[in-house]
């Protein structure tokens, strides 16, 4: 899920209006973010959170969560789905 993401980060045209595009990236981008820190907290015993910190991942991800209803039924949002369901982007 974490290559799809990036792939779509990185994809340079789409066919999509610009803010759908720009919205999908945040989306992408915050979902790598995530996923990293969650990989920190599962397997870094010395990594220690403090509560701004885990509550600041939260507001992240409500955040991407907004984006995804705003953007859910474009075809852009629904290649982006399938490819986090094939590993394909």
């Amino acid at each position: 899920m974490k290559k799809a993401s990036e792939g779509f980060i990185h994809a340079k045209s789409h066919t999509q209006n610009a803010q759908t595009v720009t919205d999908l990236k945040t989306l992408a981008r915050t979902f790598v973010r995530l996923q990293d820190s969650r990989h920190i907290a599962d397997y870094d015993d010395s990594r220690k959170w403090s509560r701004t910190e885990a509550l600041s991942h939260i507001d992240e991800a409500a955040a991407a969560f907004e984006i995804w209803i705003a953007i859910r039924n474009e075809t852009i949002a629904q290649d982006y789905l399938l490819s986090l369901l094939t590993g394909r982007s």
